[in-house]
């Protein structure tokens, strides 16, 4: 779509897309995906636990590289178990799901 832009940005990111996406896709794709499937199993027996455990990586800025894109993977993993357990209406405060 725009090539000149997208290669600005994974110049300024120090890691070529590729890379980025793969970063993604390890770190935030699988969690998302596994809780989707997870979450469906404890809304039919109206039970169950999930447990994601994420880094400290999720609440630093890093400064380029793929320490950057897996941050961000991070941030994205530890808001999604937040947006996790209020689809499923559970009350603990903590990064884990518990209901």
């Amino acid at each position: 779509m725009f090539p000149d832009s997208r290669r600005r940005c994974a110049d300024a990111s120090g890691i070529p897309d590729v890379d980025a996406a793969n970063v993604l896709a390890i770190n935030l794709n699988t969690t998302i995906l596994i809780n989707q499937r997870v979450a469906r199993h404890m809304m039919e027996r109206k039970s169950g636990r999930i447990i994601n455990i994420s880094s400290v990586d999720s609440e630093i800025v890093a400064k380029g590289g793929e320490r950057a894109v897996y941050s961000t993977a991070k941030a994205g993993e530890s808001s999604q178990t937040a947006s996790t357990r209020l689809l499923l209406g559970c009350v603990a405060h903590t990064p884990m799901v518990a209901c």
